[in-house]
């Protein structure tokens, strides 16, 4: 255990912005989510876990590579309020 924990209330920890998930590993009981469905019985050949990482995979197929964040690195959103503040 590598001390990854997460806190997703909405995505079921199956999203690349769930740590826990982007990471390969399952949530823990030091994770605080909601409605978690990145545990161990959800995995396995007709789990909702593993249908989710194929269908991601098939789309990018190096999503859960390691990338270290990079200081400065953030959100490079167009639509990013603080964005629009700055090019103002």
């Amino acid at each position: 255990d590598d001390g990854t924990t997460c806190k997703c209330t909405k995505s079921f920890c199956l999203k690349l912005y769930c740590d826990c998930f982007q990471s390969g590993r399952f949530c823990n009981d030091h994770c605080e989510c909601v409605g978690c469905q990145n545990k161990k019985r959800f995995s396995g050949p007709s789990g909702i876990r593993t249908k989710v990482i194929d269908q991601i995979l098939a789309r990018r197929p190096d999503a859960f590579e390691y990338r270290p964040k990079r200081t400065g690195e953030g959100c490079s959103c167009k639509k990013n309020r603080y964005v629009e503040l700055l090019e103002w």
